[in-house]
This record gives structure tokens, C-alpha cells and sequence, in this order.
């Protein structure tokens, strides 16, 4: 995964692994790396912003994010002084994942939520993502979407 890098010519890198199981836990499959040594290679690159997830699986895409899953995520990387986020599929992103993803942002300023999925999302589902990561100043403007039909979304809500 990680090889030694040249002398860096970015002004900033992001760097996106899946490093824990995810949902469903059943189904999700396996990291393809030991998490810890990503995390030790990737402390060393200045200029950094680890996107850090969880793999998926498509048994059941609507499965949620579970504390065990935030818990061990959180443990792991407590310690690093980088910017992060924690790619979340969208379809999973619910009532009870956000009990525990909102974990993430309570913990530190420096971590975000970058929300994303391949297809469009039921108007519910998008009203409880902005409702819920735009309307409270607590989370507004830190989560990144990557979102088919989102933008659409936004327009036709500012009108």
C-alpha cells in the first residue's frame, strides 16, 4: 500500500483507506491491511488528510453504523494530530448510526464526515442528512457529500 513518497510536491494530499470492518458486519468483508501499520506510514506524509472508513458490504445497504465500529475507529486514531474524515455510506447514514457517528465530531474539530452514494437517495433520507448534519450549529459545515442528486436537492430546498 504505502510506499516511500518522493519529497512532496502537493500543497495537500488526502489518502482514503477502509481500515475496520463495517456494515453489515456480516457481510462487509475484511480489510485488505492492518489498520495500525496505515496509520503509522501515513503519519509520516506532512500536509495530510486521512479519509478513514469502513469497508461495506451490499447485503443489506440500509445496515447502520454500530458503537463497536466508532469505538474502535476512535481508539485508533485518538492520537494523530492530522486532519480526518470518516467516509459513511449514505444509505446507512440513520438515527441510529448518527447516535454513535456523532461521536466522531464530539471528539474533535479536526474530523469530519464525508457522506457518500452511487445512486439518488429517497427525498427522506436527504431531509434527515441536512436536517441533521446543516441545521445544528454543533455539525453544520462539517461533512463533505458525495451524493448523486444532492445539488438538485439543495437547489430545490433554497427556492
Amino acid at each position: 500500500y504505502l510506499r516511500p513518497l518522493p519529497p512532496p510536491r502537493h500543497k495537500h494530499l488526502w489518502i482514503n483507506a477502509d481500515i475496520l470492518k463495517g456494515p453489515p458486519l456480516i457481510s462487509s468483508g475484511y480489510p485488505q491491511f492492518a489498520a495500525r501499520d496505515f496509520l503509522d506510514k501515513s503519519a509520516e506524509l506532512p500536509n495530510t488528510t486521512l479519509s478513514l472508513g469502513w469497508t461495506t458490504g451490499l447485503a443489506d445497504v440500509h445496515s447502520p453504523y454500530v458503537a463497536s465500529m466508532v469505538d474502535e475507529m476512535m481508539t485508533l486514531v485518538d492520537d494523530l494530530q492530522c486532519e480526518i474524515t470518516f467516509p459513511v455510506r449514505a444509505t446507512s447514514f440513520n438515527s441510529e448510526s448518527w447516535l454513535h457517528l456523532r461521536k466522531l465530531f464530539d471528539r474533535s474539530r479536526r474530523w469530519t464526515l464525508t457522506l457518500w452514494w452511487s445512486q439518488e437517495l429517497p427525498k427522506e433520507q436527504l431531509d434527515f442528512i441536512y436536517n441533521t448534519l446543516e441545521s445544528d450549529e454543533r455539525y453544520k459545515n462539517r461533512t463533505y457529500y458525495d451524493i448523486v442528486g444532492l445539488r438538485e436537492f439543495l437547489c430545490e430546498r433554497m427556492k
